[in-house]
């Protein structure tokens, strides 16, 4: 008992020491339990994805200890490390190989860099990506090519069912469709000049173009006289051709050769068995013509640009021109600066019997140097 004291005092000085004893209790009680079930809750891998594209990289995300780390497996084999922020969430860039089945695990790291507690395993199926789609293409008219004005269709290939626009410069000339074999085309009024025609898929805002060039309208002249309108030029683009007669033909002396080629005014050297004879040029009808005797037996005729006498052969054929062999008859190599008329005096023979013993020449005025002339 405590001096100076009631009883009903100290009953209730031992009743506090009593409490206080047993919060103390409790307390460490309760500090050594919530010590002992403080571990971080096991990390897990959030959303409802089932499947991933090979080589095609997603992000992967989940929860986990916050200001913690958690590592990543794929197939068992760490991968990387993602940093779990401070509201719980973490995400992964992940990129799979396949296609397969892979399993994807997350776990937490412990401040020692040992692991701790793993997430459920995620099973993804990994799928092949789908092949590249087709490019889009112009591939009608060439790049630079001459056009006629008027009536112009652009062609290409595609992605089939794919919508694209035809623009020239910054206006639109319409739209199309891409079919069902990847084909497309659109009809363009081509005009003089150089345009350049883009394509685009709709909604794209640059795609392939080719530029072409138009060439001029002819200016029509007035009719006088009740004259007949001139036949408007070919625009003579095509390749050197030899039409008649046909490689391997039997022909008859003085036979005409015909063909067409271009440009306008073109000259290609002739060669017969080997050696320049005379010369052909394309006239405004993208044609040109020759008559040639060059005896009997079976000659090589060979065509190249005029002026490249070792460029490459334009055309050729084999001809056989049957018939008795004639008695060798004289013959003049023309030479630099000779004319008909020289080369006749010097031989005897007048200029007309001279070019009738010689067909091939077309032009008395114009004569090739190292034509053979056939002296009457």
């Amino acid at each position: 008992m405590i001096r100076g004291r009631s009883p009903a005092e100290v009953r209730a000085y031992d009743l506090f020491k009593f409490a206080v004893a047993l919060l103390l209790a409790l307390g460490v009680g309760g500090l050594w339990f919530f010590r002992q079930n403080d571990q971080p809750l096991p990390p897990s891998i959030v959303g409802s994805r089932s499947e991933a594209l090979a080589g095609v990289p997603f992000i992967l995300t989940g929860l986990g200890d916050p200001h913690g780390k958690v590592q990543v497996l794929v197939g068992g084999q760490p991968v990387g490390i993602a940093e779990v922020s401070a509201t719980g969430s973490w995400s992964f860039p992940l990129t799979l190989n396949g296609p397969g089945q892979e399993s994807i695990v997350v776990r937490t790291l412990k401040p020692d860099g040992s692991a701790g507690a793993a997430s459920e395993a995620l099973q993804l199926e990994v799928k092949a990506p789908p092949p590249p789609a087709p490019p889009l293409l112009i591939t009608s008219p060439p790049v630079g090519s001459l056009v006629k004005p008027g009536r112009l269709d652009l062609e290409g290939s595609g992605t089939p069912g794919e919508e694209l626009e035809v623009f020239i410069g910054a206006q639109s000339l319409g739209r199309t469709t891409i079919n069902a074999e990847g084909r497309w085309r659109f009809t363009v009024t081509a005009k003089a000049g150089t345009p350049r025609y883009e394509v685009r898929r709709v909604g794209e805002p640059v795609g392939p173009s080719v530029s072409v060039r138009v060439a001029e309208q002819p200016v029509e002249k007035p009719l006088t006289n009740n004259a007949i309108p001139p036949k408007p030029r070919a625009l003579c683009t095509g390749p050197f051709t030899v039409t008649a007669p046909q490689d391997g033909a039997t022909v008859s002396r003085n036979f005409r050769l015909t063909g067409t080629g271009g440009p306008e005014g073109s000259e290609y050297t002739v060669f017969i068995d080997g050696r320049p004879r005379w010369y052909v040029r394309v006239n405004n009808r993208c044609a040109w013509g020759m008559t040639s005797d060059p005896g009997v037996g079976t000659f090589r005729y060979e065509f190249r640009k005029r002026g490249d006498p070792s460029g490459p052969v334009l055309a050729a054929l084999t001809l056989t021109v049957p018939g008795a062999a004639q008695p060798p008859r004289q013959t003049y190599v023309v030479q630099e600066n000779d004319i008909l008329e020289r080369i006749a005096r010097r031989y005897g023979v007048s200029p007309k019997d001279l070019l009738a013993a010689n067909p091939q020449i077309e032009n008395p005025d114009q004569i090739l140097p190292g034509t053979r002339l056939v002296i009457p």
